[in-house]
Protein backbone atom coordinates (compact mmCIF):
# COMPACT_ATOMS: atom_id res chain seq x y z
CA UNK A 1 0.00 0.00 0.00
CA UNK A 2 2.69 2.46 1.03
CA UNK A 3 4.31 1.43 -2.62
CA UNK A 4 0.68 3.08 -4.68
CA UNK A 5 0.86 5.84 -2.27
CA UNK A 6 4.16 6.78 -3.15
CA UNK A 7 4.03 5.98 -7.11
CA UNK A 8 0.50 8.11 -6.87
CA UNK A 9 2.06 10.73 -4.90
CA UNK A 10 5.87 10.42 -7.61
CA UNK A 11 3.13 10.72 -11.09
CA UNK A 12 0.98 13.81 -8.88
CA UNK A 13 4.22 15.63 -8.67
CA UNK A 14 5.53 14.88 -12.08
CA UNK A 15 2.45 15.77 -13.98
CA UNK A 16 1.26 19.13 -12.17
CA UNK A 17 1.63 22.31 -14.10
CA UNK A 18 4.02 24.25 -13.29
CA UNK A 19 2.90 27.48 -11.71
CA UNK A 20 3.23 30.86 -13.01
CA UNK A 21 3.40 34.12 -10.82
CA UNK A 22 2.49 37.41 -12.20
CA UNK A 23 4.38 40.05 -10.46
CA UNK A 24 3.07 43.88 -11.35
CA UNK A 25 5.94 46.71 -11.05
CA UNK A 26 5.18 50.09 -10.07
CA UNK A 27 6.88 53.05 -10.60
CA UNK A 28 8.08 55.54 -7.83
CA UNK A 29 5.42 58.47 -9.58
CA UNK A 30 6.43 61.23 -11.74
CA UNK A 31 9.48 61.08 -10.85
CA UNK A 32 10.23 57.49 -11.86
CA UNK A 33 10.47 56.46 -15.58
CA UNK A 34 10.04 59.22 -18.77
CA UNK A 35 7.13 57.10 -19.95
CA UNK A 36 3.72 58.22 -19.82
CA UNK A 37 3.94 60.97 -17.32
CA UNK A 38 6.60 62.50 -19.56
CA UNK A 39 4.37 62.48 -22.45
CA UNK A 40 1.22 63.38 -20.78
CA UNK A 41 3.27 66.19 -19.82
CA UNK A 42 4.52 67.23 -23.45
CA UNK A 43 0.85 66.60 -24.34
CA UNK A 44 -0.65 69.19 -21.52
CA UNK A 45 1.96 71.72 -23.14
CA UNK A 46 0.56 71.40 -26.36
CA UNK A 47 -2.52 71.75 -25.87
CA UNK A 48 -2.14 74.81 -22.96
CA UNK A 49 -0.18 76.33 -26.50
CA UNK A 50 -2.91 75.72 -28.70
CA UNK A 51 -5.49 77.28 -25.83
CA UNK A 52 -3.11 80.36 -25.72
CA UNK A 53 -3.05 80.57 -29.40
CA UNK A 54 -6.55 80.11 -29.64
CA UNK A 55 -7.29 82.98 -27.20
CA UNK A 56 -4.58 85.48 -29.28
CA UNK A 57 -6.34 84.68 -32.24
CA UNK A 58 -10.21 85.68 -30.78
CA UNK A 59 -8.84 88.92 -29.29
CA UNK A 60 -7.15 90.18 -32.56
CA UNK A 61 -10.38 89.24 -34.05
CA UNK A 62 -12.28 91.45 -31.33
CA UNK A 63 -10.14 94.26 -31.63
CA UNK A 64 -10.31 94.19 -35.79
CA UNK A 65 -14.05 94.11 -34.76
CA UNK A 66 -14.19 96.92 -32.44
CA UNK A 67 -11.73 99.06 -34.71
CA UNK A 68 -14.04 98.79 -37.47
CA UNK A 69 -17.07 99.98 -35.77
CA UNK A 70 -15.12 102.36 -34.32
CA UNK A 71 -14.05 103.92 -37.44
CA UNK A 72 -17.58 103.36 -39.02
CA UNK A 73 -19.02 105.20 -35.78
CA UNK A 74 -16.52 108.29 -36.48
CA UNK A 75 -17.42 108.40 -40.44
CA UNK A 76 -21.14 108.99 -39.46
CA UNK A 77 -20.38 111.41 -37.28
CA UNK A 78 -18.58 113.19 -39.65
CA UNK A 79 -21.21 112.68 -42.43
CA UNK A 80 -23.38 114.10 -39.68
CA UNK A 81 -21.14 117.17 -39.07
CA UNK A 82 -20.93 118.03 -43.08
CA UNK A 83 -24.92 117.57 -43.43
CA UNK A 84 -25.50 120.30 -40.29
CA UNK A 85 -22.29 122.33 -41.41
CA UNK A 86 -24.11 122.14 -45.36
CA UNK A 87 -27.56 122.85 -43.59
CA UNK A 88 -26.29 126.14 -41.67
CA UNK A 89 -24.87 127.99 -44.89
Amino acid sequence: MHAIRQSATTLARRTAVPRVNAVRMYTQGPSGSAGATARSGVWSKREKAQEDQYIIEEEKRKLKEREYYTLEKQAKLVENLSKQQEGKQ
